[in-house]
């Protein structure tokens, strides 16, 4: 498990604000290290392509978060892992290296013994962004509070589309709180550098979608589609509560056929309950973000622009993230999370996890649906396939088998029909009699 891989790009200047495109591509080689260099503490979550965990390095006494990463669907724990996931993952954070938005990568690590990976990275916190806006009991945040966190999330936004790629994903559960409210962008499982078309299936959760994901097509900006997000984000930032309530894709198309009608960008309008402490600026970058049709939503660097930020409304917010401390750390109530239980601690990272994440969340669930759905489909068509051909297999043998008994009873049949013959050649001899007879009386009929 020696063996190296190479990082996806060169790490930006930390002084800039996203990955120079111009700047050569090196791919400096990156060894695994063994996993048995961290210590394994508790299991801080679990998603569709991992489990992740707070463990200690053991060399330096550091908290990390360790994601180990799940082998592919079906497979079970001791086969090779995802490695698209994996090297896709551990690619877009290596990409957004320096950058204070998005959680850092520390170092790719592998289980010597088998042939599980992990990707090593900075521990933010326990906290994520879902769980400060449920701390305040729907009390919506400020617009100061609304715009330090939002320049925050269009930083990293801005950075990882600058390096190429696109998270898919974006949602406050995916957004890690830090000390000072710092927030990072973490958990890049769907994040893609590819063009579309991508899947069919639904990807990232439903309330975040933007309406050309839910076509089903795979036919979308997948960078929009991060805006998007963000302006969901914001929506439920400045309400205290979520942006849509929509159960079913049918439902959500038309809660946000409803949200175009409502122009977001007016001061009178109704959309999110009328938002009447949000300024005409903070409007724009709303109504920006939620622009219901690709071409016209507004990109993360275009927002960072934006008056909102840089104007006159801007006021720094320089104690903002201090507010947003106080007033949530008296409120939040801490996560609580249900570990496995493990046989040994020498070894911890060697005894066996599972195949598939067991705690999971309803986005988790819908994902792995739509796979199972899919691998029902495929099920049934093999079965189908096997039934032909059981059926087909049954009637040769069935024919085989009459075939068999006709020959078994052939000679009984030629000896049936060799008496029959003699029968018909005595009925013939007896028929030719009567004849004669007959035609000896019609000749003389005194005589009989």
């Amino acid at each position: 498990m020696a063996a190296a891989v190479a990082m996806a790009c060169k790490r930006p200047a930390p002084d800039g604000d996203a990955c120079s495109a111009a700047a050569p591509c090196k791919k400096p080689r990156l060894l695994f290290t063994s996993i048995f260099n961290y210590e394994r503490m508790e299991t801080l979550g679990a998603g569709t392509y991992g489990v992740v965990y707070r463990a200690r390095d053991r060399r330096t006494g550091e908290t990390v978060a360790v994601k180990w990463v799940c082998p592919r669907r079906g497979r079970d724990h001791g086969q090779p892992a995802d490695l698209d996931a994996f090297v896709r993952e551990r690619d877009c954070l290596a990409a957004c290296r320096g950058y204070p938005s998005v959680v850092q990568l520390r170092d790719v690590a592998a289980n010597p013994s088998n042939w599980d990976m992990f990707l090593v990275m900075e521990f933010v916190g326990t906290r994520s962004l879902r769980d400060l806006i449920v701390g305040r009991a729907r009390r919506p945040f400020s617009e100061a509070e609304t715009r330090a966190l939002m320049r925050q999330l269009l930083a990293g936004v801005r950075t990882m589309h600058a390096a190429g790629m696109a998270h898919r994903d974006i949602k406050p559960g995916n957004i890690l709180v830090g000390p000072g409210c710092a927030l990072k962008i973490c958990d890049f499982g769907m994040a893609t550098t590819a063009a579309p078309p991508y899947e069919r299936f639904m990807v990232g959760t439903l309330h975040y979608n933007a309406p050309e994901q839910l076509t089903g097509k795979g036919q979308y900006n997948a960078q929009a589609v991060d805006t998007w997000a963000l302006g969901c984000v914001m929506a439920e930032l400045l309400t205290g509560g979520p942006a849509f309530t929509s159960k079913t894709v049918e439902e959500h198309l038309l809660e946000l056929s409803e949200l175009r009608d409502y122009d977001v960008g007016s001061k009178d309008s109704l959309a999110f309950g009328g938002l009447p402490g949000l300024s005409p600026a903070g409007r724009e970058v709303l109504a920006g973000l939620l622009a219901f049709y690709d071409d016209k939503r507004m990109t993360a660097e275009a927002a960072l622009e934006h008056r909102w930020f840089t104007g006159e409304d801007d006021v720094r917010d320089e104690h903002a993230g201090d507010e947003l401390q106080d007033n949530t750390m008296t409120s939040q109530r801490p996560r609580r999370i249900q570990t496995p239980k493990f046989t040994t601690y020498s070894l911890d990272w060697a005894v066996e996890l599972p195949g598939r994440p067991r705690y999971l969340t309803k986005q988790t669930m819908k994902i792995m649906e739509q796979g199972d759905k899919l691998d029902l489909l495929l099920k049934r068509e093999d079965e189908a396939k096997q039934k032909r051909l059981d059926s087909e297999a049954q009637n040769r043998a069935e024919i085989q088998s009459i075939e068999r008994a006709i020959e078994s009873r052939l000679p009984e049949i030629e000896k049936r029909v060799e008496g029959l013959n003699y029968a018909v050649i005595g009925l013939q001899a007896k028929v030719e009699g009567l004849e004669k007879l007959a035609t000896d009386f019609a000749k003389n009929p005194l005589e009989w």
